[in-house]
C-alpha cells in the first residue's frame, strides 16, 4: 500500500484545483516562508478527519475555505482527496485504488466520500485502523508534534504507542460494550420500577370487582325508564325538524329563482362590457384616425406653405433678375454711347496720322538725300532700327501693362466669387446639417410616436386587464362577505347550543351552568367527556358509539368534589349525573399481544387529551377495539371469544357476550364529541376567511389604485402622443422649407462654380498671352541694347554728318514720337472699343441668361401656383374629412356615456340583489344550523338508546315501554340513579384488568433476569479485550523500546536510551517516561536536555516506530529545523535507508534534507494569497 496523490480545491491558500503525485521514495516541499508549505500539512490533517480548528491554524472551520484576494472571489467550498493503492489489501476493503474526499461548504455543512460514494467522517476513521495512517498518528509529524511529545506529561505519550502496538480497534470495542453495559443496568433499573408500580395497582381492583355486580343488577330497571323518557323527548324533536326541513326548502327555491335572476343580469352586465369594451376599441380606431388624417392635413399644409415659399422665392428672383435685366440694359446702352465717342476721336486720329504721315515722309526724304551722301546712312539705318524696336517695345510694354490690369481684375472677381462661394457653402453646409438634424429629430419624434402608440395600446389593454380583475377581486370579495357571515352565524349558533349544553342530561346541564357560574357547592368539575376528548375525524363515529352516554360524564378532582356535586343536585332537584373522580378512577388497556392483528387499534390509543385526563381515556376506552368494517369486527369478536366491546368506523357495535347493533342513521352537522372541534375549525375557517377577505380587500385597493393610476398614465401618454404629432408635423414643415431653402443654395452654388470656371479660363489665357509676351518683350529689350552699341560706333565716326543728319533726325523723330503718339492713342481706342465689345458681348449673354431664366421662372410660378392650388384643395377635403370624423367621434363617445350609464344601473341592481340573496342565505344557514341542532339531538338521543341499550329508535320498541308521563319517569329515574350514585365508580372490567396485571408482572420479571444475563456476559467480553490489549502493548512496547535504543545510539553515534512505563502493573493506564544518555553526559529525563538533542531524541522515537510499524506514508513539517549540519546529515541517512519501506512527504527549509530527495516540488506565492506548485522529478533531471 502506498499514497499515490493528493488533490487540493479550495483549501486555504490553495485558490485553484492542485495536484501533488508522490510517485514513492522522499518527496520534499520546499518554499519561502508564508507561501502555504504548512498548509499541505494541514490538508492531509484535515482530510483524515480532524475536526479541531486549532490544529489546523484557524479560528473556526470556514477559515479553511479559500477567502479570496484583491482580485480574486471566495470561493464558496473546499475540497481534499486522497489516493492510495491497495493492491496489497492492507486496508481491508475490495478496492485495489481508494480515494477518500472532504469537502466543506461555506454555509458550514459538510460531505465525506470513500471512492466518491457518500460515507460519514466515522466511516473514514475506521478505515485507517490500526494503519499508521490518522490525524493523531505518527504518520503526520510537525515541529509542534515533535514538541509535543517531548513535553507532554507522561500520560499523555501513550497515543503513538497504542497506534503502534495496533490496539486502537480494541480500545473501540471495549468502549462501545462498557456503553452497552451501562445502557443494560439502566434498563434493569428501569424494569424494576415498573413491576413495583404495577404490584401496586392490584389492591384496589380487587374491590372494584365486588361493586360491579351489585351496580348490573340496577342499571337494568334504571334502562327501562331512561328509554321511555328518550322516546318521548325523540318524538318532539322529530315533529320539529319537519317543520324546519319544509322552511329549509322554501327558503332555497327563493334562492335559486334569486340566484337565477342574478345569473341573467351579470350575464347581461357582461355583455354590455364587452361590447362597452369593443366600442372603446373603435373610439380608439376612430382616434388613431384623426391622428392619421391631422397628420396628413399638417403634411398638406406644411406642402403649401413650401409651395408659398417656393413661389415667394421665386418671384424675389424674378425681382432680382429683372433688376439686373434693366442696369445691363443700361450698362450696355452706356457702352454703346462710349463706343460711338471712341469712333469719332478714332476718326480725328487718322486724320492727325495722316497729316503727320506726310510730314514724316517729307523729311524722310530730305534725310535720306542727305544721308546719301554722307557716312552716316548706316547710322541712321541703325537709328531707324532702334527706333523701331523702341516703338515695339513700348507698345509691347504697354500692351502687357493692359493685360496685367485686366487679370489683376480677374484676380479681385475671382476672389469675389470665391468668397460668395465660401459662404453660400457654409451656409449651405450649415442647413444641410440643420436637414440632418431635423431628419434624426423626426426619425427619434416617429419612434417617439409609435412607441407611444404602442404603450398607449399596452395602456388600454392593461386597463381592460386591471378593470376586469378588480371586478373579480369585487366579485370575489363579495363571495367571501357572504362565507364569513354563513361561518359566524353557524359558529355562533354551535357556540350557544355548547354554553347551553344542549343535548345534555338535565343533571349535567344544571351541574356545568352552576359550575361555570363559580358556584362552590358544586366541587371542582373539570367538564364533561365529550368536551375534553380530541378525537380526529375519521375516529369520531367509533369513538362516539363506544362511549355512548358516557360521553356526559363529568371528569371531577377527587371524591370529595363528586359528593358536592351529588349533593348540589339533590338539593335543588336538577337531576343526576355520572362522575369520574380523578384520584381514584383507574384505567386499563389491552396488552398489545392480546390485539388481533387485523384491527385498527385501541380506542383509548385513537383520542388525545391532557396528560391529566389519560386515566380516564383507559377506564372508558381502554378495552375497546376499533375495526375497519363490520366482517373485521366479527372476525375479531370471534378471535377474543366476545370479551371486548368491538366499533367500527360506520358505528357498527358488537358488545360484549355477542350482541350487536348497527345499520343506517341520517346525522346531521354537529354533536356531542365534535362541538369543541367544530367550533375551533369554525374559529379557524372563519380566521382563514377574514383573512382572505382582508388580503382580497388589500389587493381591491391597490387595483383600485393600479386602475386610477394606469387611467392617469394613459391620459398622460395621450397627451404626449398628441404633443409628438404636433412637434412631428412641426419638423416635416421645417424640413420642407430647409430643402427649398437648400435647392435655392445649390441653383446659386452652381452658378457662381459656373462664372468662376469661365473667369478662370479667361485668367488663365491671359497668363499664357502676359508669358509669352515678356518672352517677346525680353528679346526686344536685347536687340534694342545691341543696336545702341552700334549707333555709339557709328556716332563716333561721323560726328559732323551725324549732328546735321542729328537736327534732321530729331526733327523726324518729333514726328515719328508725334505719329507713335496718336498711333499709340488709336491703339488704346482700338483696345477700348475691343473691351467695350466684349464687355457688351458678356452683358448680351448675361441678359440673354436672364431672360431665359425669367421665362423658365414664368412657367415654374405657373405650375407652383397649380400645385398651391391642389394642395389648398386637398386641405380642405381633410379638414372636411377631419369635421366628420369628430362628428362620428362624439356620437361613438355619446353611445359610450350613455352604455356606462346602463351598466352603473345594471351594478347597482345586481348588488342590491346580492344582498337580497345574502339576506337569503343567512336566513338559510340560521334554519339550517336550528334543523343542525334539532337533528344533532335526535341523532344523540337515537345514539344513546342504540349504543347503551343496543335498540332502535321505533313504534315497535316504544310499544313495549312503560306509558308514564314525564314527570313520573324522571321520579323514578331519579330514585335508581341515587341508589346506583351511592355504589361510587363502577369498574366492570377490574377482573379482567386485575389478571392482566398479573401476566404483565411475570413477563418483566423474566426480562430482567434475561438482562442480569447479558450484564455478566458484557462484563466476561471487557475483561478479555483488556487482557488482549495488555498483552499486545507490552509485546510492542518492548519491540519500540529496543528500537528507539538502537536508532539513537547510530544517530547520536553512541550513547543509551530507554522507554518506561512508570506503573507496570496497569500497561494500559500507565504513563511512558524516556529517557536518553548522549555521549558523554549522564542517563537523566528528556525533559533535562538541550533543545538539540531533544529534537534528536524525538526523531530517533519517530524512526523507531516507523520500524517497528511501517505507516504507508509520513508527513514530516520542519522536524528538521533544529538540527546542526551534521545530524541533518544522519536524518537524511536514516531517511534514505527508510524509504524503501515508506513514502516520505518532506517540508523543509534545509539544503541537503531537499537533496536526498526524488522528487521537489516548489510553493510559490506569485499572486499574492494564492500559492501555486512547481513539481521537478530530481531522479529525471540527474540522469
Amino acid at each position: 500500500m502506498f499514497l499515490k496523490g493528493l488533490e487540493i480545491i479550495g483549501f486555504k491558500s490553495f485558490a485553484q484545483r492542485t495536484e501533488l503525485e508522490f510517485p514513492g521514495g522522499i518527496t520534499a516541499v520546499v518554499g519561502p516562508n508564508g507561501c502555504g508549505k504548512s498548509n499541505i500539512v494541514d490538508s492531509f490533517r484535515w482530510v483524515l478527519g480532524e475536526q479541531s480548528i486549532k490544529a489546523l491554524r484557524g479560528n473556526k472551520m470556514e477559515d479553511v475555505i479559500f477567502n479570496g484576494t484583491a482580485v480574486r472571489k471566495p470561493l464558496g467550498f473546499a475540497e481534499v482527496s486522497l489516493t492510495f493503492n491497495n493492491e496489497d489489501r492492507r486496508i481491508n476493503c475490495e478496492y485495489n485504488e481508494i480515494t477518500v474526499t472532504r469537502r466543506l461548504y461555506r454555509t458550514g455543512e459538510s460531505d465525506f466520500f470513500i471512492n466518491k460514494m457518500p460515507c460519514r467522517l466515522k466511516d473514514i476513521v475506521n478505515l485507517f485502523l490500526d494503519t499508521g495512517i490518522g490525524r493523531e498518528t505518527y504518520s503526520i509529524i510537525g515541529q509542534g508534534r515533535v514538541d509535543a511529545i517531548l513535553s507532554h506529561r507522561p500520560e499523555e505519550r501513550r497515543s503513538i504507542f497504542e497506534e503502534a502496538a495496533g490496539i486502537l480497534k480494541y480500545k473501540l470495542r471495549k468502549k462501545e460494550a462498557e456503553r452497552r453495559l451501562e445502557e443494560t443496568g439502566a434498563n434493569i433499573l428501569r424494569i424494576g420500577d415498573i413491576i413495583a408500580e404495577l404490584k401496586g395497582q392490584l389492591v384496589p381492583l380487587k374491590e372494584q370487582a365486588d361493586k360491579a355486580r351489585e351496580y348490573l343488577g340496577l342499571k337494568e330497571n334504571l334502562d327501562k325508564f331512561v328509554l321511555a323518557l328518550l322516546f318521548s323527548e325523540g318524538t318532539s324533536l322529530q315533529k320539529k325538524i319537519t317543520q324546519l326541513t319544509a322552511g329549509i326548502k322554501e327558503s332555497k327555491a327563493d334562492f335559486a329563482s334569486l340566484s337565477a335572476s342574478q345569473a341573467r343580469e351579470e350575464g347581461e352586465l357582461t355583455a354590455l362590457k364587452w361590447n362597452l369594451e369593443k366600442l372603446s376599441e373603435k373610439i380608439n380606431a376612430v382616434q388613431r384616425e384623426g391622428y392619421l388624417l391631422n397628420e396628413d392635413k399638417e403634411r398638406v399644409r406644411s406642402e403649401g406653405e413650401l409651395i408659398k415659399e417656393k413661389i415667394k422665392g421665386r418671384q424675389e428672383q424674378v425681382q432680382k433678375a429683372k433688376a439686373e435685366e434693366e442696369e445691363l440694359n443700361k450698362e450696355i446702352e452706356l457702352l454703346q454711347s462710349l463706343q460711338e465717342k471712341l469712333e469719332v476721336d478714332k476718326k480725328t486720329l487718322q486724320a492727325e496720322i495722316a497729316s503727320l504721315d506726310s510730314k514724316l515722309e517729307e523729311m524722310s526724304g530730305n534725310w535720306q538725300t542727305l544721308h546719301k551722301n554722307s557716312g552716316t546712312a548706316r547710322l541712321e539705318e541703325l537709328e531707324l532700327l532702334r527706333d523701331k524696336q523702341k516703338e515695339e517695345a513700348y507698345r509691347k510694354e504697354a500692351f502687357h501693362r493692359n493685360l496685367k490690369l485686366r487679370w489683376e481684375s480677374l484676380g479681385k472677381e475671382l476672389a469675389g466669387l470665391a468668397a460668395n462661394g465660401k459662404a453660400v457653402g457654409s451656409e449651405k453646409e450649415l442647413k444641410e446639417k440643420k436637414l440632418v438634424s431635423l431628419a434624426d429629430r423626426e426619425q427619434d419624434m416617429r419612434q417617439r410616436l409609435e412607441k407611444l402608440d404602442q404603450e398607449a395600446g399596452l395602456l388600454k389593454n392593461k386597463l381592460i386587464d386591471l378593470k376586469d380583475s378588480l371586478a373579480e377581486k369585487e366579485r370575489g370579495a363579495q363571495a367571501l362577505r357572504e362565507t364569513a357571515a354563513a361561518l359566524k352565524e353557524k359558529y355562533k349558533t354551535i357556540k350557544e347550543l355548547k354554553e347551553s349544553y344542549t343535548g345534555y342530561y338535565q343533571g349535567v346541564k344544571n351541574l356545568l351552568a352552576a359550575g361555570k357560574s363559580g358556584a362552590e357547592t358544586v366541587g371542582k368539575l373539570h367538564g364533561v367527556v365529550a368536551d375534553l376528548l380530541e378525537v380526529p375525524e375519521k375516529y369520531r363515529l367509533a369513538v362516539e358509539v363506544a362511549l355512548g352516554s358516557s360521553l356526559q360524564n363529568i371528569v371531577a378532582g377527587s371524591e370529595e368534589d363528586v359528593r358536592k356535586a351529588i349533593a348540589f343536585l339533590k338539593l335543588k332537584k336538577a337531576g343526576r349525573a355520572t362522575f369520574l373522580p380523578l384520584d381514584i378512577i383507574k384505567g386499563s388497556l389491552l396488552k398489545k399481544e392480546e390485539m388481533p392483528r387485523d384491527i385498527i387499534g385501541l380506542a383509548a390509543d385513537l383520542v388525545a387529551c391532557k396528560p391529566l385526563y389519560r386515566e380516564v381515556v383507559s377506564f372508558l376506552l381502554g378495552r375497546v377495539l376499533v375495526c375497519p368494517d363490520l366482517a373485521t369486527a366479527q372476525k375479531t369478536a370471534r378471535q377474543v371469544n366476545h370479551r371486548y366491546k368491538i366499533v367500527t368506523l360506520a358505528g357498527d357495535v358488537i358488545y360484549p357476550g355477542g350482541a350487536v347493533s348497527g345499520g343506517y342513521s341520517k346525522r346531521r352537522e354537529v354533536n356531542l364529541l365534535a362541538r369543541g372541534q367544530e367550533l375551533e375549525q369554525l374559529a379557524q375557517e372563519i380566521a382563514r376567511t377574514e383573512q382572505s377577505l382582508n388580503k382580497l380587500v388589500r389587493e381591491i385597493q391597490e387595483a383600485t389604485l393600479l386602475v386610477d393610476e394606469h387611467g392617469k398614465t394613459l391620459a398622460a401618454v395621450e397627451k404626449d402622443k398628441e404633443k409628438a404629432a404636433s412637434e412631428l408635423q412641426e419638423l416635416n414643415r421645417s424640413a420642407f422649407l430647409l430643402k427649398a431653402e437648400l435647392a435655392s443654395f445649390k441653383a446659386r452654388e452652381e452658378e457662381l462654380s459656373a462664372r468662376e470656371k469661365e473667369t478662370l479660363a479667361e485668367r488663365d489665357t491671359l497668363t499664357a498671352s502676359m508669358r509669352r509676351l515678356e518672352i517677346e518683350l525680353d528679346a526686344s529689350m536685347r536687340r534694342l541694347k545691341e543696336s545702341e552699341a552700334e549707333i555709339i560706333t557709328a556716332k563716333e565716326k561721323t560726328a559732323a554728318e551725324r549732328e546735321r543728319l542729328e537736327e534732321i533726325k530729331e526733327q523726324i523723330t518729333d514726328l515719328r514720337i508725334k505719329l507713335a503718339s496718336r498711333k499709340e492713342k488709336l491703339e488704346g481706342i482700338e483696345e477700348k472699343r475691343k473691351d467695350f465689345r466684349l464687355d457688351s458681348e458678356e452683358k448680351e449673354s448675361r441678359l440673354a441668361k436672364i431672360r431665359a431664366f425669367l421665362e423658365t421662372t414664368a412657367a415654374e410660378l405657373v405650375s407652383l401656383e397649380k400645385e398651391l392650388a391642389a394642395a389648398v384643395q386637398k386641405g380642405e377635403k381633410l379638414a372636411a374629412a377631419k369635421d366628420a370624423l369628430v362628428c362620428a367621434l362624439n356620437e361613438l363617445r355619446e353611445q359610450e356615456k350613455s352604455w356606462k350609464l346602463d351598466i352603473q344601473g345594471k351594478e347597482e341592481a345586481i348588488r342590491q340583489r346580492r344582498e337580497k340573496l345574502q339576506a337569503l342565505k343567512t336566513q338559510e344557514t340560521q334554519l339550517e344550523v336550528q334543523l343542525a341542532r334539532f337533528e344533532t339531538e335526535l341523532a344523540n338521543l337515537k345514539a344513546k338508546i342504540r349504543e347503551e341499550y343496543k335498540l332502535e329508535f321505533s313504534e315497535e320498541v316504544r310499544s313495549a315501554l312503560p306509558r308514564l308521563g314525564k314527570g313520573e319517569l324522571n321520579r323514578n329515574i331519579e330514585e335508581l340513579k341515587e341508589k346506583i350514585a351511592l355504589l361510587g365508580p363502577v369498574n366492570t372490567g377490574a377482573i379482567a384488568e386485575y389478571e392482566r396485571i398479573g401476566e404483565r408482572i411475570g413477563f418483566l420479571e423474566s426480562q430482567r433476569e434475561d438482562l442480569l444475563q447479558g450484564k455478566k456476559s458484557l462484563a466476561k467480553i471487557i475483561d478479555e479485550i483488556d487482557q488482549k490489549m495488555s498483552s499486545m502493548f507490552l509485546e510492542s512496547f518492548e519491540t519500540i523500546n529496543n528500537k528507539f535504543s538502537q536508532v539513537f545510539a547510530k544517530l547520536f553515534g553512541g550513547g543509551t536510551a530507554s522507554l518506561e512505563l512508570l506503573d507496570s502493573s496497569r500497561p494500559l493506564e500507565s504513563g511512558i517516561e524516556i529517557k536518553a544518555k548522549p555521549p558523554g553526559k549522564k542517563l537523566q529525563s528528556i525533559s533535562l536536555l538541550s533543545g538539540g538533542e531533544k529534537a534528536l531524541t524525538a526523531i530517533s522515537l519517530l524512526f523507531a516506530l516507523l520500524l517497528v510499524k511501517p505507516t504507508p506514508f509520513c508527513v514530516l513539517d520542519e522536524i528538521d529545523s533544529s538540527l546542526d549540519d551534521t545530524n541533518i546529515e544522519k536524518y537524511c541517512s536514516f531517511l534514505t535507508e527508510l524509504k524503501k519501506d515508506i513514502q516520505f512527504i518532506l517540508i523543509t527549509h534545509r539544503k541537503q534534507t531537499m537533496r536526498t530527495a526524488n522528487v521537489l516540488y516548489g510553493v510559490t506565492m506569485e499572486e499574492a494569497g494564492v500559492s501555486k506548485i512547481i513539481s521537478v522529478k530530481l531522479i529525471e533531471k540527474a540522469g
